[in-house]
C-alpha cells in the first residue's frame, strides 16, 4: 500500500480561473447573488469564494456609495 498524501497536499490545488474573476468582481462592487445566477453556483459559493480571498461576508468593497 502506498501512505496517505499529507493534508497539504490535498488541499494545494490551483485557483481555477473562475474563482479569480469571481473575487475581481465582488471586489468591484457586484452583488453576490447575481454572481451566482451568472456561474450556476449557489450565493454561499460565491460567499465562500470571496472569503477564502479575504474578502468579509456581507460587504461590497468597491461598491459607489
Amino acid at each position: 500500500m502506498t501512505p496517505p498524501l499529507p493534508r497539504a497536499a490535498l488541499t494545494a490545488e490551483p485557483i481555477p480561473a473562475r474563482n479569480i474573476e469571481i473575487v475581481q468582481r465582488i471586489q468591484q462592487g457586484e452583488k453576490r447573488y447575481l454572481l451566482a445566477a451568472e456561474y450556476g453556483l449557489t450565493k454561499p459559493s460565491i460567499t465562500m469564494i470571496g472569503r477564502r480571498a479575504g474578502i468579509p461576508p456581507y460587504t461590497r468593497p468597491g461598491r459607489k456609495k
